[in-house]
């Protein structure tokens, strides 16, 4: 590769990246110099050697118009790859500001942000949002001391639901401050994308009413978050839903305590959990109002998304709900929730399939189906009521497991659910536990599940099913 003639030395980065293109995985290594024509391992001035694909940059002190660079790509067994080169100028980044742009398949593109002097810092965090849900096909490498990051660096981005997340502790030992970092980002793939740089002294503060954020937390660390309740007669929602790793929620007024089991309020499940704090249990604390601190601890790494919000008691006798749409929610221990699905006279399934998926929690799933039909002054008879009593009586049907996922089939008759007759169908959601769930009626003659942009489907699947 020859560098063109207009680019002045010491003005960008030359970078080199390899990209499979078969169907099995390859692991092409890369060799770079300028000096010998076929560059190998002991005879190459740059190499990045890590498993996988690999991005590797020539500092641009080395980078004048019209240098010669000469690349080998070693595979171990036959592969099949894409090697690009470009010239790559460093973006700067300040410290909680968000740069956007643009990435181009096969482009890569490189960051650099200065970490201020301060002792009180604990932590620096990198967050890539992308505008693709196939983050496999964007990579995040991170470097410190000015050494500019590749596909040998030990500080990668970790997938979470919208992107990246990279994150070092005081004491790792990429850990700096007073020091300048770079970030290098290549994608395999057309995305738009946004890259955030921050520095945190231990607690997070949210400023707004609610805290909706993606984050990573390392194998016994913790993130803290401080959430301000301003009004007493709120209920305070946290809620993680965890995507790798297991990580537990721990919650206290005024303080955050050294010791876990010292927490006021804390959930220790597997995967995704939910704190559900009442205005009651805030004033047993003396804490109806004032700043709770909510810490993510690591049992392993893991990514994250915490939801943090205050809301007023709804009073709802009967939710509707739509088929194919996912209603997420939370229900309290000892609570029962109702909702109502009216079949659509036009498209009147074979069978419907009605699923509820504990996300955090227990609850039980109950369904009660009703045959109506029009009178003559135009009501729905005979009337069709599901309530709390109710709901050990004959006709109602039950899914009481002890997984995450209460499901209930019933055969529908065309003839009771069309003209001047309708089926409804009642459905109530108990809480065993405090339970943030997911509750869905498909009509199973479509093998599909609608999906909206940007809401999450929650689903299971049985070994050797297929959803």
């Amino acid at each position: 590769f020859t560098v063109p003639q207009n680019v002045a030395r010491n003005t960008s980065h030359l970078t080199f990246d390899t990209i499979n293109v078969g169907e099995d995985p390859s692991d092409p290594d890369l060799y770079i110099s300028t000096e010998n024509q076929q560059p190998l391992a002991s005879a190459s001035q740059w190499s990045c050697t890590a498993y996988g694909q690999d991005v590797c940059i020539v500092p641009k002190r080395h980078v004048a118009g019209g240098e010669k660079f000469y690349v080998g790509v070693h595979c171990l067994r036959a592969c099949q790859y894409k090697l690009t080169v470009r010239l790559t100028d460093e973006k700067e980044l300040r410290d909680g500001e968000g740069l956007s742009g643009w990435l181009e398949a096969s482009e890569s593109q490189l960051f650099k942000f200065e970490v201020p002097r301060n002792s009180s810092t604990e932590a620096i965090s990198v967050s890539l949002s992308l505008g693709t849900t196939n983050t496999s096909m964007v990579r995040m490498f991170i470097s410190g001391s000015d050494q500019l990051p590749s596909s040998k660096s030990l500080v990668r981005g970790v997938p979470t639901w919208l992107g990246l997340a990279a994150r070092i502790y005081k004491g790792d030992p990429f850990f700096c401050t007073d020091c300048p970092f770079k970030v290098l980002v290549t994608a395999n793939v057309q995305t738009s994308y946004t890259i955030t740089f921050k520095t945190s002294q231990g607690v997070v503060k949210v400023t707004g009413d609610k805290l909706d954020t993606y984050d990573i937390v390392k194998k016994g660390n913790r993130n803290c978050y401080e959430y301000n309740v301003k009004t007493a007669e709120e209920t305070m929602q946290v809620v993680l839903n965890v995507y790798s790793g297991n990580s537990d929620i721990f919650v206290n007024p005024g303080r955050i305590p050294y010791q876990p089991g010292d927490f006021a309020f804390y959930s220790t499940q597997c995967l995704s959990e939910m704190i559900t704090i009442t205005a009651k249990q805030r004033q047993e604390h003396n804490a109806a109002t004032g700043n709770y601190y909510v810490c993510i601890y690591g049992r392993s790494p893991s990514a994250y998304n915490l939801l943090i919000y205050s809301e007023m008691e709804k009073e709802e006798n009967e939710i509707e709900i739509t088929s194919g749409r996912v209603r997420t929610m939370n229900v309290k221990a000892g609570e029962t929730k109702f909702f109502r699905f009216s079949l659509n006279n036009k498209e009147v399934p074979r069978n419907i399939g009605i699923y509820l998926i504990s996300i955090t929690g227990n609850a039980d799933l109950y369904i009660k189906q009703c045959k109506m039909r029009k009178n003559e002054e135009g009501e729905w008879t005979p009337p069709c009521k599901l309530t709390e009593a109710t709901l050990t009586e004959p006709g109602v049907a039950k899914s009481m497991q002890t997984e995450s996922v209460d499901k209930i089939h019933t055969q529908v008759n065309t003839a009771d659910c069309q003209g001047e007759n309708q089926c409804v169908y009642l459905i109530a959601v108990k809480g065993l536990k405090n339970t943030r769930f997911s509750l869905s009626v498909l009509g199973e003659n479509a093998e599909e599940v609608p999906l909206a942009e940007g809401v999450p489907v929650f689903g299971h699947a049985k070994l050797y099913q297929y959803n």
